[in-house]
């Protein structure tokens, strides 16, 4: 249920990915001490069609730590990541590689984008966020502590109890370092990396703009849309099937549809490095 209203409230900002069959298990009681809290099981690089996310009841979920956690590896995260690549990557030899920053970072900012879909009181969300944002921070630091600076056990907690840290906690946090060195800094180093990537993207591309006029002798609203991204027409869209139910037919098209019905002109060009979409409507 989580997994499908995420699939459908990421439909207005990523691609739509091929459809796929997913399901959410539990660890095994025998695995829970041994087991992350929740991993997505990648499938074999020849049949992308059947998936699963396995959640570990050992660790304790909140209703927005379960949505957040299912979006990083479910949609828009591991689970999205790997069937979308696997169905527009050109170059097999991709297969072969692993970049555990670019993974781990990518379902990491993914997460972060989550808690901004969930139901949740949008400032609590927000508090959430930073909260878990500040948490792999300073976990990450302490992993370039301990395996560059050479911190010991005691300077973890003298450190930590600085954020309100208690030692217990920082003791299992230093276990966690020298169990598996650099982990937190694929998560939090390339989640910070996607964030600058957008940053980037947006200083470069500048924001969206839109207009809207009106003519005094026509009766008429004119909206215009204009972005310097990529060239995209989304009048070539084709159009859903409307006679189809809601659960047959696919995620998304329904907008551009509905603009298409609702308007009396649209029109798209591409000029001077942007994308132009003018709608108008006859009052």
């Amino acid at each position: 249920e989580i997994l499908s209203d995420l699939r459908q409230k990421i439909a207005a900002d990523f691609p739509t990915p091929p459809e796929v069959s997913f399901s959410v298990k539990y660890v095994h009681s025998s695995l829970e001490d041994y087991l992350s809290p929740a991993f997505y099981l990648t499938p074999p690089l020849d049949d992308l069609t059947d998936n699963v996310i396995y959640i570990n009841r050992a660790s304790t979920y909140t209703a927005l730590d379960l949505y957040t956690t299912l979006a990083h590896e479910g949609y828009p995260g591991h689970l999205y990541q790997t069937i979308l690549s696997g169905s527009t990557t050109s170059d097999p030899v991709r297969n072969l590689l692993n970049f555990g920053g670019y993974i781990e970072g990518w379902a990491t900012y993914v997460e972060m984008y989550a808690y901004g879909l969930s139901d949740t009181d949008p400032n609590l969300a927000e508090l959430y966020r930073l909260n878990r944002s500040l948490t792999l921070g300073l976990s990450s630091l302490m992993d370039i502590a301990v395996h560059y600076h050479g911190f010991t056990e005691g300077d973890v907690a003298e450190a930590l109890s600085k954020f309100g840290f208690e030692e217990a906690s920082a003791q299992a946090l230093y276990e966690a370092l020298l169990e598996a060195p650099a982990n937190y800094l694929r998560y939090y180093v390339g989640y910070l990396t996607f964030e600058d990537l957008r940053d980037a993207y947006k200083e470069k591309k500048g924001e969206a703009i839109i207009k809207i006029e009106t003519d005094q002798e026509v009766p008429q609203v004119s909206l215009t849309f204009e972005d310097y991204g990529d060239p995209y027409n989304p009048l070539l869209k084709e159009d859903p099937d409307i006679t189809l139910s809601a659960e047959e037919r696919k995620i998304g098209g329904l907008g551009i549809f509905l603009v298409k019905e609702m308007m009396d002109e649209v029109s798209y060009e591409y000029a001077d490095g942007k994308n132009i979409l003018k709608l108008k409507k006859n009052l």
